[in-house]
């Protein structure tokens, strides 16, 4: 079977779709990914990249066409919109001069922006071919919760694409439970639908310590390690109020990674002294096991907001591998889990008051709580999130329209 992967994100960009590609190809099927050149998160081409070089390429034989694309620059307005706008109009002479009737399965990833789904929409209609869609970003509800954007015209045009790229599809693979109920409204006929959620990577699976000069040290005390994306989503206010309402004890809040909000964070700590709060900056995702390793609690933190409260946290997964307990200021599906599985505590964002009794309450954790944490950790990963056993999902819809054509 010849399968076409859409995806604006590939390959040396570190995404969940290279593990699928990658499987795929190992499988025996005939894989081709479009993407675009890699420049995530930096904003700058990855080295041996340019806007019109490495147009095609094969890389563990999957064969990749990359779609000329404006870098992200630094992560501002502009640069964000001159890359997803360049994206979409060079993929589209990609579309009439190099993609032919030739794939019998077109799969494709929702990420931000949908925008970037446009072509899977263009070689549905074309060569109607079944499509897969895997939805990792709920649109437009991330796009609404992200920004204050409301100009009726981008709006309306942001639904019917959304709209669009939902209808366009032949199966849905939803990467949280929640998403079903909002897709479906959207939705003028029934479709297959099946969980699919994030696997952590192998390598935190090999518990390979980290013995680099680079590494940043933790200070003494209970540490509460974030590590991802420092940016609007999170609702770091939360986490900086907390921070100074934990100022007399023994907790210490250590944000790794890198994004929009931290130069506002910093200004924060400065601002306030707060002494127990730390930003090292983002380090390589080899560091991630040995970073988890000596947390004694890992953090995930999603602002208040309906789309938010549908979405679970990628990082959960990565976390879980560590069997450390879980400090969670987030709601709805995220919330429940940790809860339900008893592998740390929760609570609703924006109340900041009972995140720091949470924090306290958690650092006062004994061996026994523990132990008992990081066994339903590591029983919930193997049963729900383990990768092997999240890939049969994907076979299983593969086969099924391969069954079918």
């Amino acid at each position: 079977m010849r399968i076409l992967i859409i995806s604006q994100y590939f390959y040396p960009e570190n995404f969940k779709i290279n593990d699928i590609a990658f499987f795929l190809k190992s499988q025996g099927f005939d894989v081709t990914v479009l993407t675009s050149k890699p420049n995530y998160p930096e904003g700058r081409f990855f080295k041996g990249y340019n806007f019109l070089n490495k147009n095609t390429e094969i890389i563990n034989g999957v064969k990749i066409i990359r779609v000329p694309t404006i870098p992200r620059l630094n992560g501002g307005t502009l640069g964000m919109i001159l890359n997803y706008l360049s994206f979409v109009f060079f993929a589209f002479f990609v579309f009439i001069f190099f993609i032919k009737n030739k794939y019998d399965l077109v799969f494709a990833t929702l990420l931000s922006p949908v925008t970037s789904l446009l072509p899977m929409i263009w070689i549905k209609k074309k060569f109607k071919v079944p499509v897969i869609l895997w939805v990792l970003d709920l649109w437009p509800d991330s796009f609404y919760a992200n920004t204050s954007v409301r100009i009726s015209l981008i709006s309306k045009l942001i639904e019917k694409i959304s709209n669009q790229v939902y209808n366009n599809a032949d199966s849905i693979l939803i990467s949280s439970n929640y998403f079903r109920k909002p897709i479906k409204k959207r939705l003028n006929s029934k479709k297959r639908f099946s969980f699919f959620p994030n696997w952590a990577e192998d390598i935190f699976y090999n518990k390979i310590k980290n013995t680099s000069t680079d590494q940043f040290n933790y200070p003494k005390g209970f540490n509460i390690v974030f590590t991802g994306n420092i940016g609007e989503s999170q609702g770091f206010e939360d986490i900086v109020e907390a921070a100074k309402m934990t100022l007399h004890t023994s907790i210490n809040w250590i944000l790794i990674g890198d994004g929009r909000k931290r130069d506002w964070i910093k200004s924060q700590i400065e601002k306030y002294e707060i002494g127990n709060l730390y930003i090292p900056g983002r380090y390589p995702i080899e560091f991630m096991p040995s970073y988890f390793s000596m947390a004694d609690a890992l953090l995930i933190t999603l602002k208040k907001d309906d789309v938010f409260s549908n979405t679970l946290p990628a990082k959960l997964q990565p976390y879980l591998t560590s069997g450390k307990p879980i400090l969670g200021n987030l709601s709805g599906e995220g919330s429940n889990i940790i809860q339900n599985n008893s592998i740390g505590l929760a609570c609703d964002p924006g109340n900041p008051n009972k995140l720091a009794s949470l924090a306290i309450e958690v650092s006062l954790f004994n061996k026994k709580q523990i132990s008992e944490i990081k066994e339903n950790c590591y029983k919930l990963n193997e049963n729900t999130f383990k990768k092997e056993k999240i890939f049969k999902t994907l076979l299983n819809e593969i086969n099924f329209f391969g069954n079918n054509s």
